[in-house]
């Protein structure tokens, strides 16, 4: 059932332990302390899953090799921040490394995030949170070849000063106050984090016409306008 997740991952950990599908001497004690309090039948009245369905999976995660745990954006948006932070990212991780630990497997976490590249945002911590629009009184918006998301098309026309970078026409570009341009993907070169948390490079394939700037200079040029410099040497 929603909102029962992180009982799940934990009662699978713990019957992972019980079944010996994991030597309980591997386990750290604080662990086997936070654990300690579920059980197959309260983990399965809880989540609504069998006994017997929670057994099978125990044993299908205990053979697996090299497993993944895929987890996306919504799961994240439930509860309060604290309870997802503090336990069910907490039950996820511990799963992850409990599986590890049944074959020394190379067991990890995969996160979905909701658009491309915005894994390398939530590491950098730009994307950690809900942004307070109500307090936010002008916008710098990268938006490159995206479209934008209609909610945020909504917010930013409540704000009194919107700045668009962008590489072609949107209706988010309709409502800025100053655009400015942007390359087009096979006109830049940069890092990006993918699925799996993996940093890779993509190389610039085409030159773009005239004096265009790649977006870092664009920033760094318009925050040293600002007093504040961007620049990485």
């Amino acid at each position: 059932e929603a909102g029962s997740e992180d009982v799940l991952f934990n009662g699978l950990s713990k019957i992972l332990i019980e079944k010996r599908k994991v030597d309980p001497k591997r386990v750290p004690a604080e662990v086997m302390e936070r654990l300690s309090e579920y059980t197959m039948p309260g983990v399965s009245s809880a989540t609504g899953i069998a006994a017997r369905d929670l057994e099978r999976l125990v044993e299908a995660l205990g053979k697996a090799r090299n497993g993944i745990i895929i987890y996306g954006e919504e799961l994240l948006k439930r509860g309060d921040p604290v309870f997802v932070n503090s336990l069910l990212v907490t039950a996820l991780m511990t799963l992850s490394e409990l599986l590890k630990k049944t074959a020394d497997t190379r067991s990890r976490v995969m996160s979905l995030k909701p658009s491309g590249n915005s894994l390398g945002a939530w590491g950098l911590g730009m994307a950690s949170g809900d942004i307070p629009w109500d307090k936010v009184k002008a916008a710098y918006v990268l938006l490159g070849e995206d479209e934008g998301d209609e909610d945020v098309l909504g917010c930013l026309q409540q704000i009194g000063f919107v700045i668009v970078q962008a590489s072609r026409p949107s209706p988010m570009m309709s409502i800025a106050d100053v655009v400015l341009p942007s390359p087009i993907w096979a006109e830049r070169a940069g890092e990006y984090v993918n699925m799996d948390g993996r940093r890779s490079k993509s190389g610039q394939s085409l030159l773009p016409r005239g004096d265009l700037l790649q977006d870092s200079e664009t920033l760094v040029r318009f925050a040293k306008k600002l007093g504040h410099d961007l620049s990485t040497g």
